[in-house]
């Protein structure tokens, strides 16, 4: 009964939200989308406004187009059905909680977690492939927990097709599943059977996305497996001019097209020629400048783990509401952490994830929004504030068990305030 007034409650929450989310209009990606849905819905190419093949992902325009009379009916249905995906990953939330923490109070708590924080709510409610994403890769986490428990064939086959399936939803999920894929052969080295296991979902995955890369091989006449969008994210978030985001101090489009000349690379360069090109000088500059290089990683982090989910850059209240979310979100998960250090191993399905994302935003560039996919992992560990809660005494007398407690929770604190202070001062 607690599980589906929380999901009642969370769906609730996401469709009153529609209306005020979008006070404002459609915010640029969105307006994206809707052309290359509306390109495909019409018999077009899959070429965006900016006249490039394979920048973004195509399942999510996809879907779209296949919306009868869309766009003429406008666009409550796409709204609702993001809706419903966020409400779905409540459940699935909630699911993973269960196994993970393996008592129902936890997986409640967390999907209690998921339905009330503010993120998860707004990026409910946009045309985006951040929570259609979010409910396939927590599909894939719930299948590898049970092939982890029960080993088959048939689940090694359905997890690969889910992969594929979240690397054609946002291209991003192909180093978070090759992570994963080390973690499951960790985790079954023993029966025998973890390469054979790997391999099969690894198989079933590169069939997905077969069709896909045939296209872009068609286009490009070079292998793309999903999108052509990597070189230019690394030379974004590395270059003299960034500060690991989207935004640029000035000077920075005359230096890129300066470095590019002196790559050979001309205006009329092919998107491929022209991407590929970037990352080089991306390396280049990594190599020759790791000091800054290594300030950009930590600068990159911040943004991806402490900037305000808000879509909105100038809406301060929804602003301090995302703030104040995850700053209980990170105190609870920490405080969960820490009660279930004996439980470390299990919380690998989590860690490991979170640790991939991390990663390659940090190499790469880094947005808020990036971090959506890892808020309802986050939600799964703040599920153990009830395990820490029910074994505070024995954490207040294990001098390390309270030290790890003092130390994230400082951090937390410290980071916090750092980030609030610049946000009131106008630097976010």
């Amino acid at each position: 009964m607690w599980l589906w007034a929380i999901i009642v409650l969370g769906a609730a929450l996401r469709l009153a939200a529609i209306p005020l989310v979008h006070n404002h209009g459609l915010i640029s990606d969105e307006r994206e989308y809707l052309f290359l849905a509306t390109r495909l819905h019409e018999g077009g190419p899959f070429v965006d406004s900016n006249g490039e093949f394979s920048v973004r992902s195509p399942l999510f325009p996809a879907l779209l187009a296949l919306i009868p009379h869309f766009p003429e009916q406008g666009l409550g249905f796409p709204l609702v059905a993001e809706c419903v995906a966020g409400t779905l990953a409540i459940l699935l939330v909630y699911l993973i909680a269960l196994s993970v923490w393996k008592r129902a109070w936890p997986a409640l708590v967390a999907a209690g977690a998921a339905a009330l924080h503010p993120g998860m709510v707004v990026y409910s409610t946009l045309l985006l492939t951040e929570m259609p994403f979010v409910v396939l890769m927590l599909i894939f986490l719930l299948l590898m927990s049970r092939l982890i428990a029960r080993l088959r064939l048939s689940d090694s086959l359905v997890l690969g097709a889910v992969a594929g399936v979240a690397v054609l939803t946002r291209a991003v999920f192909l180093g978070p599943f090759s992570a994963m894929l080390g973690f499951l052969w960790m985790q079954l080295r023993s029966t025998g059977k973890a390469t054979s296991t790997c391999l099969a979902a690894l198989a079933v995955c590169l069939l997905v996305l077969s069709p896909w890369v045939i296209r872009n091989y068609q286009v490009h006449h070079e292998i793309v497996p999903v999108s052509s969008f990597s070189g230019s994210s690394l030379l974004m978030g590395n270059n003299p001019f960034t500060h690991g985001s989207t935004k640029f101090d000035p000077g920075y489009d005359a230096w890129r097209r300066e470095q590019l000349r002196a790559h050979g690379i001309s205006d009329e360069a092919s998107e491929y020629v022209r991407t590929t090109a970037e990352g080089r000088i991306a390396v280049e500059y990594m190599a020759a400048h790791p000091w800054n290089t290594s300030l950009l990683m930590l600068e990159k982090a911040y943004v991806f783990w402490f900037y305000p989910l808000s879509h909105q850059q100038f809406n301060v209240p929804l602003k301090a509401a995302m703030m104040g979310a995850d700053v209980l979100l990170y105190l609870g998960a920490a405080a969960g952490f820490v009660a279930a250090w004996h439980l470390r191993k299990r919380l690998g399905l989590l860690l490991v994830p979170l640790a991939a994302f991390t990663l390659l935003h940090i190499v790469l560039h880094a947005e808020a929004r990036y971090r959506v996919p890892v808020v309802p992992l986050i939600c799964v560990m703040f599920g153990g504030v009830t395990e820490a809660w029910r074994e505070r005494l024995s954490v207040l007398e294990d001098p390390r068990s309270l030290r790890r407690a003092l130390v994230l929770a400082g951090a937390i604190v410290a980071i916090y305030g750092l980030t609030g202070g610049l946000f009131f001062l106008g630097k976010l």
